[in-house]
């Protein structure tokens, strides 16, 4: 069944089964997480209400940045063309939006059409090989699988493709690309800057009005989502990708050559002690409390209630929304100047 969320039919196809799925308050799934009684893949919290005051800071931002990211999309989409058997599969939520963009640049600047599909992984769960299956069985086993997220944090979601495609696909080729690789963990991203993509600063209402997957307990049927339509009325998905199809074909030019970046072990490391000494400061004892970067650490406060966020510079103009977020909801903020890192935000559950 041809499933495309609120994007247009062209633009996606969600290998996700939607399912309505009680939605419970982020605080009853905190006390589930931290009493190991569920994993955070098998509930679904009710997704945070969008005030006049917290959308007039996403526009704020995505005016700010609309620039920087179309450039930096158009650089992926311009080293995409050098692939000759490609499909795009977008890891949803954070890369959906971006595989869509992408595959419209794809068309309209470069005349070459893209199969896009948008599937699930889940941390500690990995992929959900059911829809890769499909992917394969649909366009052959040699065919180049070109995956797409939105950032990076700490570089979960990267290992996890990684033991995924490595124990179960061995032998089928794939690339892990980025806009904003600030983990290092990408094979190609446009940046390691971290900045504000304005997309994740909402959630359903900027990802095709999809909640985050949940993983199914039937091994034959893809992982699972809710569609909330009682939220068109809010929904941004289709209104962000046009206003970033128009920025991109108003500054595009043929002399255009793009910036891309490579894995860099040397940087992936660097970045990891970063981390390991942030976390002795603080007496972390587990990588996984923390979510680094804007991103990551937004992303914590609108679907988590993190313990405390950690920020470099509170003047820095990136960190405005972190900083109203952690307000409205009460989060303690520590400053911690000599980070090289913007911020970080560290959860309660220590297991997750």
């Amino acid at each position: 069944m041809h499933f495309h969320g609120s994007y247009l039919p062209n633009d996606v196809v969600f290998l996700l089964n939607r399912k309505n799925h009680q939605e419970i308050s982020i605080e009853e799934k905190e006390d589930l997480l931290l009493n190991h009684k569920v994993h955070y893949s098998e509930t679904l919290t009710k997704e945070m209400d969008i005030e006049a005051e917290y959308m007039s800071i996403f526009n704020t931002y995505h005016e700010l940045n609309k620039k920087k990211i179309s450039q930096h999309i158009l650089s992926i989409a311009l080293h995409l063309t050098k692939y000759n058997n490609k499909v795009m599969v977008s890891l949803a939520r954070a890369g959906t939006p971006y595989g869509v963009i992408l595959k419209r640049v794809l068309n309209t600047v470069f005349n070459q059409s893209i199969e896009h599909y948008s599937i699930s992984i889940i941390k500690d769960r990995g992929l959900d090989l059911v829809a890769i299956n499909h992917i394969l069985q649909k366009h052959g086993k040699d065919v180049q699988l070109i995956y797409i997220d939105g950032w990076t944090g700490f570089g979960n979601i990267a290992n996890e493709l990684s033991n995924s495609m490595a124990n179960n696909f061995p032998k089928i080729y794939y690339q892990f690309i980025t806009i904003s690789d600030i983990a290092g963990v990408s094979d190609i991203c446009s940046s390691r800057e971290d900045y504000i993509i304005p997309s994740c600063l909402l959630n359903a209402t900027i990802s095709g009005l999809i909640s985050r997957t949940l993983i199914n307990v039937d091994s034959e049927s893809f992982h699972s989502v809710k569609f909330f339509s009682e939220k068109q009325s809010q929904d941004y998905s289709l209104w962000y990708i046009n206003e970033l199809e128009k920025e991109i074909l108003s500054t595009y030019t043929f002399n255009f050559t793009g910036e891309i970046i490579t894995k860099n072990n040397q940087y992936r490391n660097e970045y990891l002690q970063t981390l390991e000494e942030i976390m002795l400061q603080y007496n972390l004892n587990k990588v996984y409390a923390i979510k680094p970067g804007t991103g990551e650490t937004i992303r914590c406060l609108i679907r988590r209630n993190p313990e405390f966020v950690i920020i470099k510079n509170p003047d820095d103009p990136q960190i405005k929304p972190i900083l109203y977020l952690c307000k409205k909801k009460n989060v303690p903020v520590s400053i911690m100047n000599n980070m090289e890192l913007k911020c970080i935000g560290v959860i309660k559950n220590t297991n997750l």
